[in-house]
């Protein structure tokens, strides 16, 4: 966890990291120095689960459930997260963030918390996905679907969901949606 001693810095920092992993929200100077949890909560739940789709998947999978929560039970969650997952022990407790005050021990938090998830994103990131904080495509991977039947595929279909008919109107280049035996109109 960051020192203590520098809030006015502690908070430059945070709006830094915050502008890096395009935070939305309105982050408000005054009560975030005052330590209120009306202005970190929305911060703290940006990060963990709209920041990054690779770090949000990953709390998700791991079994920790951060939305539809009350405020209570979202930072004893996220603080169990931390402990466990993050191996990070925050410098005050459940009831100390979620009061007015300790503003400086919050911030830290939450700026130890970007550098987690960002790590997180990272390790993830490697295996090809999007972009930490962006909502833009780094690699756009598609899942290559192999036949389950082990037959063939008719444009990247299995052929274990092709019907017979559509099959063999592939294979004679027609797709019978324009032509009809005996009605409709003939086309060129």
């Amino acid at each position: 966890m960051l020192s203590t001693g520098d809030l006015d810095g502690n908070v430059k920092r945070l709006k830094l990291k915050l502008r890096q992993i395009s935070y939305t929200g309105h982050l408000d100077d005054a009560s975030v120095r005052l330590g209120l949890p009306t202005s970190i909560l929305p911060i703290l739940n940006f990060i963990l689960t709209k920041a990054s789709r690779i770090v949000a998947k990953l709390i998700s999978e791991n079994g920790f459930e951060l939305t539809g929560k009350t405020d209570a039970r979202f930072v004893q969650t996220a603080f169990k997260l931390f402990r466990d997952y993050f191996n990070l022990r925050p410098g005050l407790t459940i009831a100390q963030f979620l009061q007015e005050g300790f503003a400086e021990r919050k911030v830290c938090l939450l700026l130890s918390v970007i550098e987690r998830c960002r790590a997180c994103h990272a390790e993830g990131n490697r295996k090809g996905t999007v972009a930490f904080g962006g909502h833009n495509m780094v690699k756009h991977s598609r899942p290559k679907i192999t036949p389950m039947d082990g037959g063939n595929e008719i444009d990247g279909v299995p052929s274990a969901f092709i019907s017979e008919a559509t099959e063999s109107a592939v294979e004679q280049g027609t797709s019978g949606l324009h032509r009809r035996e005996g009605k409709g109109t003939k086309h060129k």
